[in-house]
């Protein structure tokens, strides 16, 4: 408890890099997009074999513009950039949108290597738009590389996932899962414990730089940073134990 995140670590382990630079030592590019109503989150991170990460590029589409924003008075949303469409046609049409800028663009390493983004999971965990964005993952032009997923609450009383009963076609790894079609989620998607890499993440971005397994952020200015710096500080882990496990749970 004594060392827990706040905005001033998160913004001070900027590693004088340029936006999209990929450091010579990453050999992945990965990224995430978040779904809103009115608009969608993303980050891309190039990752390490020692799982040093280094933030390459985060932002919305639409494009806010600005560095400072709140999701409930968002200057520019999807409703104001199409408003002739549904909810649903609007978050698939912002996700092809995203996707065409950020999946075919090459990523340029120190050692000139051109890389693309290995793999792109999208939240589909917002039970009201799951449908959509499933559909927008079996359509999409990139299949080998998007995933839909869903972030789950493990607390100390469940059971972890290292421990569930493996089924036929599964893929497991260290907290999550590649789970194969059922009736309701219709592709191959990721199941993951949201509790562990919550603390994984904090624990990266925790480390001091130099060290094997740090977060870094592109840029040369704290200050640019203090939106992420707010998200990654708006929920905080409490140590609990139960059946004989001690989990943080944020």
């Amino acid at each position: 408890d004594a060392f827990r995140l706040t905005t001033d670590i998160v913004c001070s382990k900027i590693n004088m890099r340029n936006r999209e630079a990929v450091p010579l030592s990453s050999s992945k590019l990965v990224a995430f997009i978040d779904v809103q109503q009115e608009c969608l989150f993303y980050v891309v991170c190039a990752v390490d074999l020692d799982f040093s990460l280094h933030a390459v590029d985060y932002g919305t589409w639409p494009d806010q513009k600005r560095r400072v924003f709140t999701l409930r008075e968002l200057p520019h949303t999807l409703s104001d950039m199409y408003p002739q469409l549904g909810r649903e046609a609007r978050i698939h049409l912002a996700l092809v949108k995203l996707c065409e800028i950020l999946l075919p663009k090459e990523w340029l390493r120190d050692d000139r290597t051109i890389m693309r983004i290995d793999r792109c999971l999208i939240d589909a965990n917002w039970g009201q738009l799951t449908k959509t964005v499933y559909e927008f993952c079996r359509t999409c032009k990139w299949p080998s590389v998007i995933m839909p997923s869903h972030g789950k609450f493990i607390g100390a009383s469940g059971v972890p996932m290292g421990n569930w009963k493996r089924k036929a076609g599964e893929a497991i790894g260290d907290n999550w899962i590649v789970a194969g079609a059922t009736k309701n989620r219709f592709l191959r998607h990721i199941v993951f414990d949201t509790n562990h890499w919550k603390s994984f993440l904090s624990a990266r971005l925790m480390t001091s730089r130099g060290d094997p397994g740090c977060m870094t952020l592109f840029g040369s200015k704290p200050s640019d940073h203090h939106l992420l710096a707010e998200h990654c500080i708006s929920e905080f882990a409490v140590k609990v134990e139960g059946k004989g496990r001690k989990v943080e749970e944020w």
